[in-house]
């Protein structure tokens, strides 16, 4: 989880990923999944794309689509053996799967 609100907006402005988001939140340990899964509620939100096992695990205790990338923190086998199926290679690839929502 990011931890330092700066940090994730330096990042988010880096890679032009401002421009696609109306919010975002910053999560602190303990209970990460449990903490974006009620954010996930909260905000009503239907699909989650991250790179984390937390991730993965806060899209399912909330009943939403997750679409892994494995460009993150995370590397596609890890993924997989955590028992994430549906993985991209990174951001851009999503976007046919999101042109189909």
């Amino acid at each position: 989880a990011r931890q330092n609100t700066i940090n994730l907006e330096q990042q988010l402005k880096y890679l032009g990923l401002n421009f696609f988001l109306d919010s975002y939140h910053v999560v602190h340990h303990p209970q990460v999944d449990f903490k974006k899964s009620q954010i996930i509620l909260d905000q009503q939100i239907e699909l989650f794309i991250g790179d984390t096992e937390t991730d993965y695990t806060a899209s399912k205790l909330s009943n939403i689509i997750f679409l892994g990338v494995s460009t993150g923190i995370r590397s596609k086998e890890f993924m997989l053996d955590y028992g994430i199926n549906t993985i991209y290679p990174n951001l851009s690839s999503l976007t046919s799967y999101i042109d189909q929502v």
